[in-house]
């Protein structure tokens, strides 16, 4: 099989993401699940491309690197941050001469509940369910701004 520049591209920022998830001491089932994450992102993502021609899955990479490398965040949320846009390949649409995916995140965290059950079974013992439904609440919410998360609202009239 040839190797296309597009798929070297995506090896290479792969394997980076892997180097950095290793050098941050992550124990073993956490690098599994990371590793099973972007498995499952890259299937997801696999026919996407951006308007420049590259391949979508190029983008969560960057945010999962970001997640582990920059903020310097535990595995749960690089697993968010691969599985954050999974919602975006069922709910993308033409409108007019606009793409637009509406409520891809909550479509997200559908899909990524059920691949974290049925792909990783991450289901029956507490710790699992609650590992899994961090993951899905990080999917859900990643396009939130902070603020509309808060229960005090500081913007709400008194």
């Amino acid at each position: 099989m040839v190797m296309t520049d597009f798929d070297q591209m995506v090896a290479e920022a792969r394997d980076e993401l892997f180097a950095c998830v290793e050098k941050r001491r992550f124990s073993a089932t956490e690098i599994d699940l990371v590793h099973r994450s972007y498995a499952l992102a890259e299937e997801a993502h696999r026919p996407q491309r951006r308007k420049s021609g590259e391949p979508y899955i190029l983008h969560p990479i960057a945010v999962a690197m970001i997640v582990a490398n920059e903020i310097g965040l535990g595995a749960n949320p690089v697993c968010a941050a691969l599985l954050h846009d999974v919602g975006k390949t069922v709910a993308t649409r033409q409108e007019g001469s606009e793409w637009t995916s509406p409520g891809h995140a909550s479509k997200g965290a559908l899909m990524a509940r059920e691949m974290l059950w049925t792909e990783f079974g991450m289901c029956g013992a507490e710790e699992l369910m609650r590992m899994r439904e961090a993951v899905v609440a990080l999917v859900k919410y990643h396009s939130f701004p902070p603020y509309a998360l808060e229960k005090e609202n500081s913007f709400s009239a008194s």
